[in-house]
């Protein structure tokens, strides 16, 4: 799958097998960055702090940041370990487990580390699979020179 195409419309979250953290926020004009990451992903997981950062830098400005768990293996299905995976990480803001991969079948999400950066309006501003984040920097500073 390549993904959504910039400028297209925010997909839907349903489908979750549960959410950690309390479900999502209403994102109305608000921007948000959705993070696809797993357990098993040292590059997700990698990628974890300087997202934490963004949304305690950006949370005034009305950034909203949820997670998407996408598990790769059988074994990261478990709730309880995703969770505890989570906290570790300081992952505290809403994460959906999507363990039978409808939010990610929605993004047209296919592999982990993902980021989708949408605008004010809810259309896709960058989309990055993989590692790093410089060049998602920039975008979402720009995106947020039209948040609140």
């Amino acid at each position: 799958m390549d993904g959504l195409p910039v400028g297209g419309a925010m997909p839907s979250l349903d489908g979750a097998t549960e959410w950690i953290n309390g479900a999502p926020p209403v994102l109305e004009g608000r921007p948000c960055l959705v993070h696809f990451w797993s357990m098993g992903s040292a590059f997700a997981l990698e990628q974890v702090p300087r997202i934490v950062r963004w949304r305690d830098g950006f949370a005034a400005r009305g950034l909203a940041v949820i997670g998407i768990h996408r598990p790769g293996a059988e074994a990261e299905t478990e709730v309880a370990r995703v969770k505890a995976v989570a906290g570790e990480h300081q992952m505290a803001y809403p994460i959906a487990v999507d363990n039978t991969h409808a939010i990610s079948d929605a993004f047209q999400c296919d592999r982990v580390p993902s980021l989708y950066l949408f605008d004010v309006t809810g259309r896709l501003r960058y989309h990055q699979f993989g590692p790093g984040t410089e060049v998602l920097a920039r975008a979402l500073e720009e995106v947020m020179l039209f948040a609140r």
